[in-house]
């Protein structure tokens, strides 16, 4: 018989919904590891799981893979996972942070084939720097795995936050809920930086979910979370002030491409540092589960 899947208000305990959570970071992390799939619309009403006939041991499922998105090199035949190179990372991060983009020529990135589109998830769950709407008309950000294991993590907050077990019912953050999307992103990068208010939202939540889950929540914000966004900002200060100059760059006369050279130059170790923060060991880590570096 086939088993039912069940959402994630039907856990019967801290426990079993860790499981659960676990599960579906495993599961979204395999995919990606065979196919290249990036889930890119992650809330709270895809993760899932299913209960073992015989031993009712819960299994947590990852569900609605309606728009994912393919990590390949364009113009090649897909024959298995590869992620933009860190070229194409910080091409982008000068493209939809400056004015430089119609200056940007790389020779496997381009601006017509290898931005991806803004997410379709739900605001709450999707990753900060995919909320910036300020290039709306321009480039849009590279859709890379560490956003889909953002947006895990804003799950398990609103969870441990909003759920209650007695009702089986998992409330709304309202600070989350906005229709424009630049004060979604004000919201949640406030609560990250200053930390408080994260752990103000996860206090309102059921005592023993909260104890349960809270350690994670202390873990991944204040190793993965807190850190990415910092870095994102001082990124985005750092391509501001090398836009500036560029302008003088410019009516010198220099080449584009010195400008460019230039601008990538001062940005390029920032990149390389905050992509290695939000990997999936380190996720995983925080979670408390060993796993290995080349998993």
């Amino acid at each position: 018989m086939t088993a039912c899947l069940l959402p994630l208000q039907e856990v019967t305990s801290p426990e079993e919904f860790k499981k659960v959570f676990i599960g579906a970071l495993q599961a979204h992390h395999a995919v990606y590891k065979a196919f290249g799939f990036v889930h890119q619309d992650l809330s709270l009403a895809n993760i899932m799981f299913y209960r073992e006939s015989r031993s009712e041991e819960a299994f947590g499922a990852l569900c609605d893979w309606d728009s994912p998105r393919v990590h390949h090199q364009p113009g090649r035949k897909h024959t298995g996972p590869v992620a933009p190179t860190m070229d194409d990372i910080v091409g982008n991060v000068i493209a939809v942070n400056s004015s430089l983009y119609e200056l940007i020529v790389h020779p496997t990135w381009h601006v017509e084939n290898r931005v991806y589109p803004l997410a379709t998830g739900t605001a709450p769950f999707v990753a900060l720097d995919l909320l910036d709407t300020s290039t709306a008309t321009g480039p849009q950000h590279l859709y890379l795995y560490r956003h889909d294991l953002e947006s895990f993590f804003y799950i398990l907050v609103w969870f441990a936050s909003t759920f209650k077990p007695q009702d089986k019912r998992i409330g709304t953050i309202r600070e989350w809920l906005k229709k424009d999307v630049r004060e979604v992103r004000r919201k949640k990068s406030s609560a990250i930086r200053a930390m408080y208010p994260i752990t103000k939202m996860v206090d309102r939540g059921s005592v023993v979910y909260r104890e349960a889950l809270k350690p994670w929540i202390d873990e991944l914000l204040i190793n993965l979370i807190e850190p990415t966004v910092k870095k994102h900002e001082d990124i985005r200060g750092a391509v501001a002030a090398q836009t500036f100059l560029s302008d003088t760059f410019k009516s010198s006369e220099l080449s584009s491409k010195k400008t460019i050279a230039s601008v990538s130059k001062a940005v390029y170790d920032m990149v390389v540092a905050r992509e290695e923060i939000m990997t999936f060991q380190n996720f995983m880590r925080c979670l408390g589960e060993e796993v290995k570096d080349d998993q």
